[in-house]
């Protein structure tokens, strides 16, 4: 659930042109079970899309060690991760094996800086041309922002 609209298609890159309205992109909204299972969806009126391959993609980034990935509450073994999707927009997420914490807090620190952004991959200019409004938009001041939803 870090790095905000990731799994929803904010920073896709299977196929990034397919993501629907991401001026307007829904961030995820993770749906716990009591079997351990959870279900990622969005909601249903912002844009943005939920598919094996976007939550996939959210999954793996920034993780060094995929048997090893230390959490708050544990450290989860990514290897034995099942996805499956269920409806349009939800991706059923089962079989996460893990272990207890360990004794060492895992923090990330930020400041505030001013704002920047950055894409990398064979599709820099163009993902970046089609990313760049939408994070215009929702960075810029109230009284500057459209209302319209884009397309």
């Amino acid at each position: 659930m870090e790095c905000g609209a990731q799994a929803t298609g904010g920073n896709f890159s299977k196929d990034w042109k397919a993501v629907p309205d991401l001026t307007h992109i829904g961030f995820p909204i993770a749906e716990a079970y009591p079997d351990g299972s959870i279900v990622i969806t969005k909601h249903d009126k912002l844009g943005g899309l939920v598919s094996i391959a976007s939550v996939a993609e959210q999954l793996l980034y920034e993780i060094g060690d995929p048997r090893s990935y230390i959490t708050p509450d544990g450290i989860a073994h990514f290897t034995t991760i099942q996805l499956k999707q269920v409806a349009k927009n939800r991706v059923e997420i089962s079989g996460v094996k893990g272990r207890p914490s360990t004794e060492f807090y895992k923090v990330s620190m930020s400041y505030h800086d001013g704002y920047s952004r950055h894409i990398q991959g064979k599709n820099d200019p163009p993902q970046g041309r089609r990313t760049s409004p939408p994070e215009r938009w929702r960075t810029s001041p109230p009284q500057r922002r459209r209302t319209s939803r884009a397309n």
